[in-house]
């Protein structure tokens, strides 16, 4: 009778004296023979997950060299990124080597983007202020002949000796490896060289294959909307939830909306049942008809209206974020019009407020920081609402996404929304971009009025919030538009001159753009009144 014997990966996890040597060797031949077989692969993951390397590092405050290697992630395509911290007032080390499961070796002579560590400098006893042991680095290189999960280091001395280093197991999906890479140093460490030359080299590659693994979103259906809608409204849903009962009581009391297709996206798929249960219970209220597009995973903001739209089937789109509540009925109709009027109008966006009734958008522009850096601006952002430059109609480099309409054929045309962004920020100036290279123009809507309530899904993004995704989007966005954006920053917005159509109307009482006798007040959180402009006396 043949004997029970374990399995190989049961051997290595109870044995953990299996020389490394060995460890290896079976990994490489498994990894050669997984490239026809598919069982000799799938043991080669099931090795590194179900009996990963103990971590191992150097953080013993009494010896006067020490280091750790906190993550190392291969990013699939051959390049390796390394973060951790190395302590060494003597100077004792002379770079590091990496080992691969397959044989493969990567040497790191100098560690040159440093920064500091915090709790290092606690356990070691020295001045924060002085302590520059942490490191980030990414090591480019050829793909090996499987995914390695996790490698090991060797600090080189100057004798010739080494201290052995083990990081834990590489996160194992894309998305949660991405975030590790974007969490690994701290924002103000993240400058253009260091995001040239190890994030994006990292990030991108992980960034793709977590997009690549997209399935097909789940529709569900609340009622029958309209065979041939004016407007497809396409509405992201991450986290927050809580401002869709304010948004669709308005929606259901606007005349304006009746023709339209509403279109919410689930970016996180946790939600479903909650938000399943939450419209069901306002289709039954308002009788409101709209779908619910399910992602499958968190894939970000241009995904999620990517998906939208191509769910959708109205000619003209609008992108709406969930904490966007109109102030009075009738701001659609509005806003397509203006779109329409103009000829050559690529796109259009309108006032939005703040819950304090000062402005947060009158229009989307670009500049530099003290340190050079672009970033996307609002016209006259913290102004009072009723600020006479805010009440002109006019061409404006680009509008936030928060609230955006265009044409299917302009979008289809310019390529929809890029997804090369993590998570959430820049695709909208990015979209506006790529709008304006296409020769058409972007107008600012100061007659249709919404508030904003601004940044509260993005807010809630782990991933996003403690990582430098920020930055990185930044540095991908100045990348590709530096050029455009300094020949838009040179224009004089300013005196691009309103239609001929507003120039008499500049001047009268903003609410009769609209019959106030059938403005229904709509409630705002937050706020201890109710908004609508029936509601507010205009003198």
């Amino acid at each position: 009778m043949a004997p029970n014997l374990p399995s190989l990966t049961e051997r290595l996890s109870t044995r953990r004296d299996t020389p490394l040597e060995l460890r290896q060797y079976i990994l490489n031949a498994l990894a050669q023979r997984g490239r026809s077989d598919a069982t000799a692969a799938a043991a080669v993951r099931e090795l590194q997950v179900l009996a990963p390397l103990p971590k191992r590092q150097v953080a013993d405050a009494k010896r006067s060299i020490g280091a750790a290697l906190d993550l190392a992630v291969p990013t699939g395509d051959g390049g390796l990124f390394l973060a951790g911290w190395v302590h060494d007032p003597h100077g004792l080390s002379g770079g590091l080597t990496v080992h691969t499961p397959f044989g493969g070796e990567r040497r790191l002579e100098v560690l040159e983007h440093r920064f500091p560590r915090e709790d290092v400098a606690k356990l070691f006893g020295t001045a924060p202020s002085t302590d520059r042991s942490g490191f980030v680095a990414y090591l480019p290189g050829a793909p090996e002949p499987a995914a390695a999960l996790q490698v090991h280091a060797e600090l080189r001395l100057g004798s010739g000796g080494s201290i052995r280093l083990v990081p834990p197991l590489r996160p194992l999906s894309p998305a949660d490896a991405r975030a590790a890479v974007l969490g690994s140093l701290p924002p103000q460490h993240a400058t253009p060289l260091v995001l040239e030359t190890v994030i994006a080299p990292a990030v991108a590659p992980l960034h793709a294959a977590h997009m690549a693994s997209r399935g097909e979103p789940e529709i569900v259906s609340f009622g029958r909307g309209p065979e041939t809608p004016a407007v497809s409204v396409i509405i992201p849903l991450y986290k927050a939830l809580e401002f869709l009962r304010f948004q669709l009581s308005s929606f259901a009391t606007d005349p304006g909306m009746a023709e339209v297709e509403l279109i919410f996206v689930l970016d996180s798929p946790e939600q479903r049942d909650e938000l399943v249960h939450m419209l069901h219970g306002f289709h039954a209220l308002y009788g409101l008809p709209m779908r619910v597009l399910v992602q499958p995973a968190n894939y970000g903001y241009s995904a999620a209206n990517n998906a939208g739209v191509a769910a959708s089937i109205g000619r003209t789109l609008l992108f709406l974020n969930s904490d966007v509540i109109p102030d009075q009925p009738g701001w659609l109709p509005v806003l397509l019009a203006a779109l329409e009027r103009a000829p050559g109008t690529g796109a259009v966006g309108p006032k939005l407020l703040f819950d304090d009734d000062s402005l947060q958008h009158a229009g989307l522009y670009f500049d530099r920081d003290v340190r050079g850096r672009w970033y996307n601006h609002h016209f006259f952002k913290g102004l009072p609402r009723d600020f006479l430059p805010a009440r002109r109609e006019r061409s404006v480099p680009g509008v936030t996404g928060a609230c955006l309409m265009m044409t299917r054929e302009t979008f289809d045309a310019v390529g929809g929304f890029c997804e090369d962004y993590v998570i959430g920020d820049y695709e909208d100036s990015d979209l506006c971009l790529r709008i304006r290279k296409a020769g058409l123009d972007i107008r600012y809507v100061p007659s249709v009025e919404l508030y904003h309530l601004e940044r509260r899904s993005i807010s809630r993004h782990q991933g996003y919030t403690r990582g430098v995704a920020s930055e990185y989007n930044g540095w991908l966005h100045a990348r590709r538009w530096g050029v455009m954006m300094e020949e838009l920053a040179a224009r004089d917005w300013s005196e691009v001159p309103p239609p001929p159509a507003l120039e008499d109307s500049l001047m009268r009482p903003l609410s009769a753009g609209a019959p106030t006798d059938t403005a229904l007040p709509v409630a705002v959180p937050g706020k201890s009144r109710l908004f609508g402009r029936a509601n507010r006396n205009r003198s």
